[in-house]
């Protein structure tokens, strides 16, 4: 919710301001009702959202000791783990996303960036084709797909995959 609210503003200032806040908000909540799993996935993507990845990493092991298939916390570890170059911990995470909720995009495409990192480009282009399955307007699968392509030296689908995700944002480049 902090960070939905967040992501609407568009002055980075604001943005930084609404997340403090509402972490501040649903801290106090905690010190009323502990180990609220709610407020604790909250805090784990608020925390996630600013960078700080150790206290995402904790509110998120604490949220999923109380509910283990929370789509939203579990794509927030993998972020936390992937900002951590630990992309087999990433992708463990991510791969059960995808098994709880096999039509939200998000994980195939992070998952997809996590084999790509390791340098498996197969599993990352295999991941990324099956995003766009999912959801064909979702650019950022197309600007993966791009630059996966252009650094294994195939500029024509580098190309291709471009030209398909400055439809949708055109201000990516390559």
């Amino acid at each position: 919710l902090i960070t939905a609210v967040a992501k609407e503003e568009k002055d980075p200032v604001k943005q930084q301001e609404i997340k403090d806040e509402g972490i501040k908000y649903i801290t106090k909540s905690l010190s009323i009702y502990p180990d609220y799993e709610i407020a604790e996935s909250q805090l784990c993507s608020a925390y996630f959202f600013k960078g700080q990845n150790d206290s995402a990493e904790y509110y998120g092991t604490k949220a999923l000791r109380f509910n283990p298939n929370n789509i939203s916390t579990l794509n927030n570890m993998g972020g936390v783990y992937f900002n951590k170059k630990e992309y087999h911990k990433a992708i463990a995470f991510y791969e059960n996303v995808m098994h709880l909720k096999p039509d939200y995009v998000d994980p195939y495409t992070n998952n997809a960036v996590s084999y790509l990192s390791l340098g498996r480009f197969d599993s990352g282009v295999y991941y990324l084709y099956k995003a766009i399955a999912i959801d064909p307007t979702y650019n950022r699968s197309y600007e993966y797909l791009a630059l996966a392509y252009k650094s294994n030296g195939n500029s024509d689908s580098a190309k291709k995959y471009e030209a398909i995700a400055q439809k949708y944002n055109p201000g990516f480049r390559l």
